[in-house]
């Protein structure tokens, strides 16, 4: 009997592949929910374990009603802002996650899914959240509940064509983005450009609000914008169509000095849409119907990695795109899937470890909102904690802990040269077996076949061991194992599988 192959940490760290039958780019065909990218410079010592992540914590509480469409973070107060889509505003602890409805009885109508903080030099700082039509204002040096302007302490139409602060012309769009960039901050008003503007930085001096600083094609829609570091880049798209995913319309990127009457650049993205766009090590990164793309001003979008519909970005209602399907931590982008309703995936793309080559994984599952409910939110809360919401859930994920139980990994099918007989397979752990731990192994030769089972390492069995030897007998020339975890935190170290070459 000899050794055929040896999977190990720097196979689990690869990604997902492309396609189950091209080796090249990633051990895995298919990985919801396994992360062996556990956060490291912590106390864990389990990078590089093939494991699962911890499922979400709910923490709808009762008090979240809607599906958050936005949303803010003032990390001084150690506080998050969100909106939904029934007009509520919420706020969160980000130490406890525990959210309070600050607009559970005078709820907004017609909101959209922007909101940011902002505070000019010596000026009062505040809350500025979209509405279709409206940009509204809340105080934050004030207490919930004691009047600023209105009675309740809100100004839900500060800025619009009535507004109560600034009396300007907004159209009508629930894509209402912010940016900071250069002290001012930058928002899409569907195929124009508008800004909450410094206008000198002087003491006690409020920010003025400015629309159609920057005209777009009208068949345009902005629907997100960033910063390269010296330009305000926007991106826009023309579908509006529910549910195309398919068909290619025109979608744009721009380029803007703030300054000029018109933008400095554009780039075409041969795509269905585009969702959102992201700068992450000094590259430009946008999310589209079809797949993840890298540009910059002096190169157009290249596509990365091709994306399947499943794993594409969802569609806010099955029509208009929103930028907070997507966020940053740390090197990784991640976004919220499509999938499969009531089962997405948190999809990432970049590099868990400073140096390490981008690859494509994916590191967690979603809330589950329901059989028909669409992901709607993604927002990195700080270095442990990630913020989603799908349908009318609402809840965190762990980057430093795992275990959530009925995941499956499966490996592409990995090219044996000659067929064997599996007679064997070791299986080492990073940690020995723990009450409830269970791991299961099929295997499978081709898409043709059906999987089979070929052994199970389980606590109830073996006690804490770190180390099995699973015999059994399966034939094949290219081998696919799917890793069934089925209960507990198994932590893979090692897999070792052995045999004997068929000979006819």
């Amino acid at each position: 009997m000899q050794k055929i192959f040896e999977l190990k940490s720097q196979d689990w760290m690869k990604g997902i592949a492309i396609s189950s039958q091209y080796p090249s780019t990633g051990i895995f065909a298919e990985a919801s929910g396994i992360n062996p990218f556990l956060l490291p410079f912590t106390s864990s010592n389990e990078f590089g374990l093939l494991q699962t992540s911890a499922a979400a914590t709910n923490r709808t509480g009762g008090v979240v009603t809607g599906a958050i469409l936005g949303g803010t973070l003032l990390g001084s107060a150690y506080t998050a802002y969100l909106i939904d889509d029934d007009g509520h505003i919420y706020s969160v602890d980000t130490t406890s996650g525990t959210p309070t409805n600050l607009r559970s009885g005078n709820a907004i109508a017609t909101p959209g899914e922007g909101m940011t903080i902002y505070q000019v030099p010596g000026g009062t700082k505040y809350m500025y959240y979209a509405r279709e039509a409206f940009i509204g204002r809340w105080d934050l040096t004030g207490v919930f509940g004691v009047p600023n302007v209105n009675s309740d302490g809100w100004e839900d139409t500060f800025a619009g064509s009535a507004g109560s602060g600034f009396a300007i012309v907004l159209q009508s769009t629930t894509i209402r983005n912010f940016h900071h960039f250069v002290g001012n901050v930058y928002f899409t008003d569907k195929s124009y450009i508008g800004g909450i503007i410094d206008d000198d930085g002087g003491a006690g001096v409020e920010p003025s609000i400015q629309s159609q600083l920057l005209d777009l094609p009208e068949t345009m829609t902005a629907v997100d914008i960033d910063d390269d570091g010296f330009y305000l880049v926007i991106a826009a798209t023309e579908n509006q169509i529910t549910g195309n995913r398919q068909i290619n319309t025109l979608n744009k990127i721009y380029f803007w000095d703030t300054a000029s009457n018109s933008w400095a650049r554009e780039w075409t993205i041969n795509t269905p849409f585009i969702s959102s766009i992201h700068k992450m090590g000094g590259i430009m990164y946008a999310l589209c119907a079809d797949g993840l793309y890298a540009f910059s001003f002096n190169t157009p979008p290249t596509l990365l990695i091709p994306l399947a519909n499943a794993d594409g970005p969802a569609r806010t209602g099955g029509v208009n795109p929103t930028s907070h399907l997507a966020t940053v931590k740390d090197g990784v982008l991640y976004w919220l899937s499509a999938g499969v309703p009531g089962n997405a995936d948190v999809c990432a793309y970049g590099s868990p470890l400073p140096g390490m080559q981008p690859r494509f994984f994916k590191p967690f599952k979603a809330m589950n909102g329901g059989a028909s409910s669409t992901p709607t939110f993604i927002m990195s809360v700080g270095k442990f904690i990630t913020y989603v919401a799908d349908g009318d859930k609402f809840g965190e994920l762990s980057n430093i802990s795992g275990g959530q139980t009925g995941l499956t990994a499966e490996t592409i099918y990995i090219p044996l040269e000659r067929k064997y007989n599996i007679l064997k397979i070791e299986v080492t752990l990073g940690e020995p077996l723990a009450s409830g731990d269970s791991l299961n192994i099929d295997l499978q030769s081709d898409e043709d076949t059906s999987a089979s089972d070929f052994g199970t390492m389980a606590y109830s069995a073996l006690g804490a061991k770190r180390t099995m030897v699973m015999t059994n007998r399966y034939t094949a020339e290219n081998l696919k194992m799917i890793f069934n975890f089925n209960g507990g935190n198994v932590k893979i170290k090692k897999i070792s599988v052995y045999g004997e070459p068929v000979t006819i």
